[in-house]
């Protein structure tokens, strides 16, 4: 792996990956590979249209989609840069330039749709959880089991010849109450990731959207959304797709409003 470094206002640099030799990146590399010389070019709404041709023929590819997500930004479409990076972080938590580039965002950039009030999950899943890949977290889960448990295992044999036997009790492997309490803790984590991995997400990447309780123009607005908030889909119709906000309420915006950022379809 390689890449191209670029500079952007604000001290923001951004890598611009891509494969050399080895298994493509893209199934479609021809457009991506296009898009990747666009973007030096500096030309990016030609570049943005190549990474879009590359995301339809390979739309869950963490690195076009950050690429893509790159020349949004460049554009100033904070919501689709935003949805895009988050998007390919689903797919891939362990890319730290995504997680850098979604941090620099937020902080340089205005997504009215951040301010909303979040409860304690959301915050923790948006903050901690998402980061966290889940294979990495099945592994961890039971590598912290086998040790935990033998060592509580054998403690408790040998306790059970010492009382039979009445020699004294050995003493409690604290190391192995340890790896236990980081079992159900990892255990918990990998919980809520399966818990989350259930629901369909999507970032609002209008400027701002009416929610409406019906899915009509016609609908009673119920209140307005910003850019960047993001919502759980619930389910489509036509074109239109049933929300719920952060707060609980939920409603209906049009379908090009919301882009999915998992994998699940509706």
């Amino acid at each position: 792996m390689r890449g191209f470094c670029f500079s952007i206002p604000g001290s923001l640099i951004f890598v611009l990956a891509f494969a050399i030799g080895g298994p493509a990146l893209a199934q479609d590399l021809e457009a991506y590979q296009k898009g990747l010389s666009l973007y030096q070019e500096k030309d990016y709404e030609s570049a943005a249209e190549a990474f879009s041709k590359s995301l339809d023929a390979d739309p869950q590819n963490p690195y076009v989609l950050y690429n893509w997500g790159l020349s949004q930004y460049e554009l100033g479409k904070n919501g689709l840069a935003f949805a895009a990076w988050r998007k390919a972080l689903n797919l891939k938590p362990t890319l730290i330039s995504v997680s850098r580039a979604i941090d620099q965002l937020i902080k340089t950039r205005p997504l009215p749709g951040r301010r909303a009030p979040q409860g304690h999950w959301e915050v923790f899943r948006s903050s901690a959880l998402i980061y966290l890949p889940e294979g990495l977290l099945a592994v961890v889960t039971a590598l912290f089991l086998c040790a935990g448990g033998w060592l509580m295992i054998r403690f408790f044999a040998e306790r059970k010849i010492a009382v039979e036997e009445e020699l004294p009790l050995p003493n409690v492997p604290w190391l192995g109450v340890v790896f236990v309490l980081f079992f159900l803790a990892f255990q918990t984590l990998s919980l809520a990731k399966f818990y989350e991995s259930g629901r369909t997400r999507g970032v609002v990447i209008a400027e701002s959207v009416p929610m409406r309780s019906a899915p009509s123009e016609t609908g009673p607005e119920l209140f307005k959304i910003a850019e960047g908030a993001e919502v759980i889909v619930i389910r489509r119709e036509n074109e239109w797709l049933q929300i719920r906000y952060p707060s609980g309420l939920a409603g209906w915006v049009p379908e090009n409003s919301v882009f999915q950022t998992t994998s699940q379809e509706i």
